[in-house]
């Protein structure tokens, strides 16, 4: 009976022991193995977004000199036009009437100079109707140049190789002098794109600073652009400074009004330190958390954050260069959780 004893009280030791073994392997179930990281020092930009349209650099209203009845219009919207190629004309009845006019004028007030002249020297005429005379005959000259000019100026000539981008008037109308008929666009000069800057965003940049235009006609395309000008004044109606973004990269089918958008890189460069986004967790209005190793353990802090740069995020503050800062296992801590580092991330800034 005392030996049953006995090996009872033996086979309940053992089996405790077993029970204490058992748990001693599983006794670090609570410590979660993580990889980690260090904040680093990133050089970045902060992109300026824009929008706006496309244009050539050099754009003008064509019209005519006087005013008529448009005879004919010898072009079509989007065609690509030469130099000196006839674009409009005026209805020519009245204008050539015009200019025969003055020259039968022309021609009787020089006859009246040759009869004043003959007159003058038989002192028969004074020398004031003889000087009279030579003023009758430089006036209708100067009336015959100008209807010259009037005529010359009643046909509307491509001042360059260029497209026309918009047709205003309709043939057999009747427009007044210097009323836009045409909305011609050099092809010789660049292609811009006009953008408008609040003044936050202005301060930031600099002429030659890059871009990148994207337009719906061209999908997946990026145009490089460098800015060309940019405004003094703020418009007084919107508030918003003019920029001009002048593309390196062109398309024969580009057209005057594509919608653009332009992201405009400002030279200056800011330093600040960077974190794998996988390290960040609750993003929100520039704030987030991250989760710091420090004596085994996890420590829950605050951050404020900044822009996205590729796969980081600029920190500006919570963190200081030397922390070690969990990238791999978050969604197993909480604030005091304890930690077993496994692993390093390897780090590479864009």
């Amino acid at each position: 009976m005392r030996n049953s004893l006995y090996l009872f009280i033996i086979a309940f030791c053992l089996l405790h022991a077993c029970k204490n073994i058992t748990t001693g392997e599983n006794r670090d179930e609570n410590i979660t193995g993580v990889k980690v990281c260090s904040p680093i020092n990133h050089e970045y930009t902060i992109p300026v977004r824009a929008s706006g349209a496309l244009a050539t650099k050099k754009q003008m209203m064509l019209s005519f000199k006087t005013g008529g009845i448009i005879s004919s219009i010898n072009v079509r919207e989007g065609e690509y036009v030469q130099k000196g190629q006839l674009l409009s004309k005026l209805d020519l009845s009245e204008i050539k009437a015009r200019q025969q006019q003055t020259g039968i004028a022309l021609e009787k007030a020089e006859r009246d100079l040759e009869r004043a002249g003959n007159l003058y020297r038989d002192s028969v005429a004074t020398l004031e109707q003889f000087q009279d005379a030579r003023s009758a005959v430089q006036m209708a000259k100067a009336n015959k140049q100008i209807a010259d000019f009037n005529y010359r100026h009643s046909f509307i000539r491509a001042p360059s190789t260029g497209r026309i981008e918009k047709i205003l008037v309709e043939e057999n109308e009747i427009v007044s002098a210097g009323y836009p008929v045409l909305l011609f666009a050099t092809t010789g000069n660049a292609w811009i794109v006009r953008v408008a800057l609040t003044d936050k965003d202005i301060v930031s940049l600099s002429v030659g600073d890059s871009a990148v235009i994207t337009m719906d006609p061209y999908p997946g395309r990026n145009f490089k652009a460098v800015i060309s000008e940019l405004g003094a004044v703020a418009d007084p109606v919107t508030g918003t400074y003019q920029a001009e973004l002048r593309l390196n990269d062109t398309e024969k089918g580009f057209r005057s009004g594509y919608i653009s958008r332009a992201m405009i890189y400002p030279s200056d460069k800011h330093i600040a330190l960077s974190l794998p986004l996988e390290a960040v967790q609750n993003l929100r209005d520039n704030r987030a958390t991250v989760y710091r190793a420090v004596n085994g353990k996890a420590v829950k802090t605050d951050v404020k954050t900044g822009p996205l740069i590729g796969d980081r995020i600029i920190i500006l503050d919570g963190i200081i260069t030397g922390d070690v800062i969990i990238a791999d296992g978050l969604s197993y801590l909480s604030s005091g959780s304890e930690i077993n580092i496994v692993d390093t991330l390897n780090q590479t800034t864009q």
